[in-house]
């Protein structure tokens, strides 16, 4: 089995269960995590014994979002050649939104807890969503004054309907 950044990769009875791996800081996403996310997601797609993928959060929560502590120190997603999206080597067809979206299984996101801002989006862009009573939805990119970073905006009002004014 191959070793991922921060996440747990588990198959069982043609179940892929994909666990963001970082309870101590609520599941947020770090550059290395973000590689690792993709590449089980692909690994998990192309695993012919494998027919449906869960993606859960260890601990109290689903996912805080981007680790936005790395990014103020330089080492998250933003640092150069951390594997992240200003590294050398991101790909965006390979970023965790697209992978997600393209994933030709279906998806099913078991909310366990809080899933703001990148959390959320990826709690939007699986197929289904099964949320226990603690689990809050939260896109807080406003309150932050960033843009919003994978899709969250797009596919929020075609989940939930466009108001009827």
């Amino acid at each position: 089995m191959p070793e991922y950044a921060d996440l747990l990769y588990e198959v069982d009875s043609n179940i892929a269960t994909i666990t963001l791996n970082r309870p101590d800081r609520l599941n947020a996403i770090s550059g290395p995590m973000l590689a690792s996310f993709s590449r089980a997601f692909r690994d998990a797609d192309l695993d012919p014994v494998v027919r449906v993928i869960i993606l859960t959060g260890a601990g109290r929560g689903f996912c805080a979002g981007l680790d936005l502590k790395d990014l103020s120190a330089g080492t998250g997603i933003g640092a150069n050649g951390g594997g992240g999206l200003a590294g050398p080597k991101f790909d965006l067809a390979g970023s965790p939104p697209v992978v997600l979206h393209t994933t030709d299984k279906p998806v099913i996101c078991a909310l366990n807890g809080p899933a703001a801002g990148y959390g959320m989006d990826l709690a939007l862009g699986a197929d289904i969503r099964i949320a226990s009573t603690e689990a809050k939805l939260a896109s807080i990119t406003s309150r932050r004054g960033i843009l919003p970073e994978s899709g969250g905006t797009w596919l929020l009002p075609r989940l939930i309907g466009w108001p009827g004014w």
